[in-house]
């Protein structure tokens, strides 16, 4: 019994041994790592954990994949993407491949194509023969097969309404190979046998154990780009090609996808490549922030840190005066240094350079230029004063601007020979600007001056926000503006194709890298922004930024100084803003509450001197033009406010009236103190009163006018009852109530159906209607001919009706959407008038004249109420408007007609 147990056990034990002999033998054929028969001839690759996720998502999630191929030619690429992207989608198949590990490379092939690669890992448990079942049972595809060595490769063939797609795929244990050519399935079989693979390169196999797990990845192997290069340019720039074989050894990127673009971060393995871009190390590694203080519209950036060891480039006399200059600054350099190119407004298609150096004192930097002018103007008899300009945007502002003969300073402290003009050098706080060309100096200047500088920019920031703070080199372009700039690195056939695809490149609003220093691994980051809309520049004089988004209708108070005028304007944030004729903020306060209705104008010491008069829900507000409140102001109001504050100077003697409803139907009058009106006694309305009250003067009589929900009343200056209508009246929520000559001087208003109603001052009714307008409508009576009559203006349901004083229909415009606000009227001169319109659903705005047209250049963007006036008599005429990104946006306008 002993012996049969033994030699059971004997039979057992070899039994297992001959099965793990078998299955050791069976591991050897096994692939497992899809980088093992990848070719190193490869230029870039994939590294994925679920393909079909990544296809999906390349596809889907935005379209720049899809807008590069086509940019590049390459748009049978797209077709070919797309058409196995469908075809991996397969539910048999997609059961197989996702959540597995997959490499798809990219190899120049003997037609000298770009052709992809895919090598999926599969389950050891799925045989070739379940794979071949699934592919045959995809309804319109054909397959037959090649035999090459052991291996059986594979052709599939299947149709679409314009195509035909071939792939060549090929069944290795645990890996699956696919390729649109069948030369490139071959070369992975050979490089699987020889062991001659990706995984084998050490350049590659460094940054593969640093990556991070799950992540998509892409990889670039900077020895292979030569030929692609080649390919893309024609051989037109060998130089560039050179020059990014040599960047860096390889480099690697986790792969973030999303409908606002692409990001990558990873490392770039920069191991004996002592030449390369990489050099801008630093031990510490501040947060760069002076490329935020460049104008808005730069189209390239890049900014780094000045080099410790440059200051001995400049002991020699090989740079002369311009080299003894840089040194001599040196100390007073923070270190950090930008260059800039921006496109100029004055020389349309052109661009320019600016350059920005952080300082660590202002005071020595221009004692060292100021010092070298006198010196270089001694030796050479000039007139140092000749050398100074200013830049003087109003009569406050006076900033000097040196022409210095100091040329390429800015190129030897980037470390390049290549000298660009810089001549040009100003001070701004803490930085030092230069450039060679006078219209961005001041650009710069002014865009700081109206807080309109690059960080303000709501693109930017987003975008910022995708890479780290802290870094020791960035670079910032926007692709479609750089094109024709970047023509003598590119070469002619690639910035050819770039410029055909203008359009395309425009939806990738900017680029964006950044790198952190090291020895031989250097962490990086790119970020790649995209979007379907494309931004128009606006067009305006300019623009100012402000800490909230503009609420109040803007108001142009006349500085009693100069005569000039100023704009006053709220954000949502309750700030009050002083503006002057630049855009420049001359003071902010913050009154605590919003506005309620318009701001006002008054001289209230009767000297000239103007204040600011406006009132909130509950309370009276006065500043003077310093932003000081005058005498008791602010003043609680008796009762919060329903409607908005009127202000009449009944006997223009300064004798000033403030008419505010109240929250208790009560009709208040203030003095210009805040004091409540002695002889007004306090008026009770049946409804509550929301629309400002009006002041009329006929016959020597005066009229308060004031309307509710449910009647209309006419009072006298003591708050009494002066005039009954003969049959009850209402007038509309959104209807204006105006003075009539046409019909013996009347006023005119709507009723909440629409019909037009006149009283007379001997309380006759009369009415007559137009149409039929819902009770949402916005009435109002303006003379837009000139001919001393007004016209009956509409605006309900987005549609915008003007009827003649005899009645009958001028036009009808529809904005296309029910948001509209208005009617606002303009009075350019005798004959020239229009009709504003606020579409804040699209967030433009119109001026129409009396034919239903648009004015020249009209519609612009603007993003509240907007206002027409001249900052100076003999000035044009300015539209201001709230603008995009807590903007205040300034117009010059163009009063030509459109045909």
């Amino acid at each position: 019994m002993t012996k049969r147990i033994l030699i059971l056990i004997f039979f057992l034990c070899a039994g297992l041994l001959f099965l793990f002999y078998i299955l050791l033998r069976g591991s050897r054929d096994l692939f497992t790592d899809p980088f093992s028969v990848v070719p190193d001839d490869a230029p870039f690759f994939i590294e994925t954990y679920n393909f079909p996720a990544l296809m999906n998502s390349l596809a889907e999630n935005n379209g720049l994949l899809n807008d590069m191929a086509l940019l590049m030619g390459a748009g049978k690429f797209a077709d070919n993407f797309n058409g196995m992207r469908n075809y991996l989608n397969k539910n048999d198949l997609l059961s197989i491949l996702e959540n597995r590990r997959a490499v798809l490379s990219f190899h120049l092939t003997g037609d000298s194509k770009l052709r992809p690669l895919l090598v999926l890992t599969i389950p050891d448990k799925v045989s070739k023969w379940r794979i071949e079942g699934y592919i045959k049972n995809i309804p319109g595809t054909v397959t037959d097969k090649v035999l090459i060595g052991r291996y059986r490769i594979n052709r599939t063939f299947w149709k679409n309404r314009r195509d035909e797609y071939t792939l060549f795929w090929c069944y290795l244990p645990g890996l699956i190979i696919f390729s649109n050519v069948q030369e490139l399935v071959e070369s992975a079989i050979n490089t699987g046998e020889k062991e001659k693979s990706m995984r084998a390169f050490p350049d590659v196999s460094r940054l593969i154990a640093l990556s991070s797990n799950r992540e998509d990845k892409i990889y670039i192997i900077f020895r292979n780009l030569k030929p692609l290069l080649a390919l893309l340019n024609g051989n037109s720039s060998k130089e560039l090609a050179e020059k990014l074989s040599n960047m860096a050894v390889s480099a690697e990127g986790d792969m973030f996808i999303n409908e606002n673009g692409y990001l990558f971060s990873g490392f770039v393995d920069n191991t004996g490549q002592s030449g390369s871009f990489f050099k801008h190390n630093q031990d510490e590694v501040p947060e760069l922030s002076a490329f935020r203080r460049l104008p808005s519209g730069c189209i390239m950036i890049e900014t780094f840190l000045i080099s410790a060891t440059i200051s001995e480039k400049f002991k020699t006399n090989k740079y002369g005066f311009t080299g003894q200059v840089t040194g001599e600054l040196l100390p007073a350099l923070d270190g950090e240094f930008v260059k800039a190119v921006a496109e100029l407004r004055k020389d349309a298609g052109k661009n320019g350079h600016i350059f920005v150096f952080k300082l660590k004192s202002r005071d020595i930097a221009e004692h060292v230029i100021l010092k070298n002018m006198e010196e270089w103007c001694r030796q050479n008899n000039m007139d140092e004063e000749a050398l100074t300009s200013f830049f003087q945007p109003d009569d406050q502002i006076k900033i000097p601007i040196y022409v210095t003969p100091f040329k390429g300073m800015a190129s030897l402290l980037s470390g390049s020979e290549n000298f660009v003009p810089d001549s040009l050098i100003t001070f701004y706080e803490n930085y030092m600007i230069a450039s060679g060309n006078l219209e961005l100096i001041e650009r710069f200047l002014y865009d700081n001056i109206l807080n309109k500088t690059l960080s303000t920019e709501i693109e930017f920031r987003e975008f910022e926000t995708t890479l780290p703070s802290r870094a020791s080199y960035f670079f910032y372009c926007k692709p479609s503006a750089v094109i024709d700039f970047l023509r003598d690195y590119l070469g002619d056939t690639l910035t050819n194709k770039l410029v055909a695809g203008r359009t395309i490149l425009k939806k990738i609003s900017c680029a964006g890298y950044k790198y952190l220093p090291g020895e031989n691994m250097i962490y990086h980051m790119l970020s790649v922004r995209y979007g379907e809309g494309i931004e128009v520049e606006t067009g305006t004089e300019w623009e100012t930024k402000l800490e909230g988004a503009v609420i109040s209708k803007p108001f142009f108070f006349t500085n009693h100084n100069t005569g000039a005028k100023e704009i006053v304007v709220q954000d949502d944030r309750n700030y009050l803003y002083l503006i002057n004729a630049a855009g420049r903020v001359l003071w902010k306060i913050e009154p605590g509450e919003r506005v309620n209705g318009n701001f006002f104008m008054i001289d209230f010491y009767g000297n000239n001197k103007f204040q600011i008069l406006f009132a909130s829900r509950t309370t009276l507000f006065l500043y003077d033009r310093n932003g000081n409140p005058v005498e008791r102001f602010p003043v609680k109001l008796r009762s919060p406010a329903s409607g908005p504050p009127s202000l009449f100077d009944y006997d223009n003697n300064l004798n000033y009236r403030i008419f505010i409803p109240g929250e208790d139907k009560y009709i208040y009058a203030y003095d210009k103190y805040g004091n409540v009106v002695k002889g007004w006694k306090p008026f009770r309305t049946n409804g509550t009163v929301k629309s400002e009250i009006k002041f009329f003067r006929v016959s020597g009589k005066d009229y308060i006018v004031a309307a509710d929900d449910k009647s209309i009343y006419f009072l006298d200056r003591t708050g009494n009852i002066r005039l009954k209508t003969s049959v009850p009246v209402t007038c509309a929520a959104g209807s204006e109530i105006r003075f009539d000559k046409l019909v013996g001087n009347s006023l005119v208003f709507s009723a909440p159906d629409g019909t037009i109603q006149t009283v007379s001052f001997d309380g006759k009714v009369s009415r007559f209607s137009t149409g039929k307008f819902s009770t949402e409508h916005f009435f109002d009576l303006f003379d837009i001919d000139g001919d001393g009559y007004g016209e009956y203006i509409f605006i309900d349901r987005g549609k915008l009706y003007l009827y003649d004083n005899d009645r009958s229909e001028l036009f009808i415009r529809d904005f296309g959407t029910e948001k509209v606000l208005g009617p606002m009227n303009f009075i350019f001169s005798a004959t020239d008038r229009k009709i504003g319109i606020y579409d804040y659903a699209n967030n433009m705005i119109y001026l129409v004249d009396r034919y239903g047209n648009n004015m020249k250049d009209f519609p612009l963007k603007g993003y509240s109420k907007f206002s027409l006036g001249k900052f100076t008599d003999k000035g044009n005429y300015n539209l201001i408007v709230g603008g995009n990104n807590n903007f205040l946006y300034n117009y010059k306008l163009n009063k030509e007609e459109k045909d």
